[in-house]
């Protein structure tokens, strides 16, 4: 027997229509009819809003390979100390480092770069996409399984709730949902 809200029932077989996403049409059948079930409906009653419906995941999970994870240093800046380590190009005409010696610092180039596979994953497999309004988290819902939504930082605490829950029923992983949301004391 079905245990969901309505059934479809062809001769003595009764299919649940939870388990089939085809229609009578694409199944063939001519004497297909609907059939309401018996059963009581409190069991179909969905889950609060405030919590998804199930864990989203990314749709597919990759190595992140870093190519390097050493910060590149400002010339010289370990003999001066009024020069910062925050990296700057070399631009001076006889500087060994923007000559690429031999024992010098290296300097960034294209060939540090990530996979473009992987370049803005985070680690849990998401890409990160900001919001600051429910329009903008609407654009997550054909792409829930590959981005994830981080809040802005200048959204109150009032449209945040109201974000979490667009998110709840869109099955949208939100980054920074437990941002301004404790009480204060």
């Amino acid at each position: 027997m079905s245990t969901c809200g309505f059934s479809v029932g062809l001769h003595s077989e009764i299919l649940d229509v939870d388990d089939f996403e085809i229609s009578a049409r694409h199944l063939g059948f001519a004497n297909l009819q609907m059939t309401i079930c018996n059963t009581t409906r409190a069991h179909t009653r969905r889950a609060p809003i405030t919590q998804p419906l199930k864990m989203v995941t990314p749709a597919v999970k990759h190595n992140i390979v870093k190519k390097r994870t050493a910060t590149f240093k400002r010339h010289q800046s370990n003999r001066f100390m009024r020069v910062g380590e925050s990296w700057r190009k070399p631009k001076g005409i006889d500087c060994n480092m923007r000559r690429r010696f031999k024992g010098q610092a290296p300097m960034p180039k294209i060939g540090y770069g990530s996979a473009k596979k992987t370049r803005d994953l985070l680690p849990n497999g998401f890409r990160k996409f900001t919001v600051s309004n429910v329009r903008e988290l609407n654009l997550l819902l054909m792409h829930n399984r590959s981005y994830a939504a981080e809040i802005a930082h200048n959204v109150s605490s009032k449209k945040r709730v109201a974000l979490l829950e667009r998110a709840a029923q869109l099955n949208v992983k939100v980054i920074n949902a437990g941002a301004r949301l404790r009480s204060q004391e």
